[in-house]
C-alpha cells in the first residue's frame, strides 16, 4: 500500500485548505494508499532568521506540500525554498507542490527591457528543489 502524505503548516491560514483535503480523501473507501496529514515546524530566531523542520518522517512517501499563499512575498518565497530543501533532505518518493495563489505571477513575461520575469525565477526555484 502507497503511503501519501499531506505537509502544511498548521498555524498557516492554508490549514483549513488542506485539512478539507484531507477529509475528502479519508472519507473515500476504494483507496489503495494512505494518506496523513504532517505539519511543518518553524523555530524562530531573535536576528529574524528562521529553521523549517518536518514534524514526522516522509521517508518513501509521496509528498503534496500546500503552501500558504497569505505571506508578504519573501516571506512566501523564503518559507517555499526551505521546506523543499527540508523535504528533499527527508528522501520523500515524490514531492508535489500545491501552490493555491503563486505569488509573482502578474509578473509571467518581458513587457520592458531590463526587467526579469519573476514567474520563471520562482517555478526555477520549485524546479531545481
Amino acid at each position: 500500500m502507497e503511503e501519501v502524505a499531506i505537509i502544511v503548516d498548521f498555524k498557516g491560514k492554508g490549514y483549513g485548505f488542506a485539512k478539507g483535503v484531507y477529509d475528502y480523501l479519508k472519507t473515500k473507501e476504494s483507496m489503495d494508499f494512505s494518506v496523513c496529514l504532517i505539519n511543518i515546524e518553524k523555530i524562530d530566531f531573535k536576528d529574524g532568521e528562521f529553521k523549517i523542520k518536518i514534524a514526522k518522517n516522509i521517508r518513501g512517501k509521496y509528498c503534496f506540500f500546500m503552501h500558504d499563499s497569505n505571506k508578504e512575498p519573501c516571506k512566501w518565497c523564503t518559507e517555499l525554498i526551505f521546506t523543499l530543501e527540508a523535504m528533499n533532505f527527508s528522501s520523500p518518493k515524490e514531492v508535489n507542490v500545491v501552490l493555491p495563489y503563486t505569488r509573482f505571477s502578474r509578473q509571467d513575461r518581458k513587457d520592458e527591457s531590463r526587467v526579469s520575469v519573476n514567474a520563471k525565477a520562482i517555478a526555477d526555484i520549485v524546479s531545481l528543489c
